[in-house]
């Protein structure tokens, strides 16, 4: 899953110089480790190794994000590890801020599974996003 997360963000079309790539993993996660470092080496994308604890979640890596040290850091944008952003998705972020007034600190781009038809929970899954992202939110 990682190898389709770094080839989905290198696809990225916004310019590298003012690009950082964070890879947070748990440090005693191995198998992730070995294959994000395989691919590290493109140059915008830095594997940080957050401490193995409890609980396992993004929020915990989003702290431990927000304590390293940046000189690029306008705009934020987390992604989770099944996540297959688009191309264009900065470039339309940017954008969008540029915009909207200046009292709106978050942007929330719509998600869509991209195996929604291989069973019959990625089919639900598909069916909730749908709901959330095509209905409920924009609202």
């Amino acid at each position: 899953m990682v190898g389709d997360l770094i080839a989905a963000v290198e696809s990225i079309e916004y310019p590298r110089d003012k690009l950082q790539v964070l890879l947070l993993l748990e440090e005693d996660d191995e198998p992730t480790i070995v294959a994000a470092r395989a691919v590290e080496a493109s140059g915008i994308m830095t594997v940080v190794l957050t401490p193995p604890a409890d609980p396992r979640t993004k929020p915990k890596a989003c702290n431990v994000a927000m304590d390293l040290p940046s000189e690029r850091s306008d705009i934020v944008t987390i992604y989770d590890a099944e996540d297959l952003p688009e191309p264009l998705q900065l470039r339309r972020v940017v954008a969008a801020f540029r915009d909207l007034p200046d009292d709106v600190a978050c942007i929330q781009a719509k998600l869509v599974y991209h195996n929604g038809h291989q069973n019959l929970l990625t089919a639900w899954f598909t069916a909730e996003y749908g709901l959330w992202f095509g209905y409920l939110l924009p609202g």
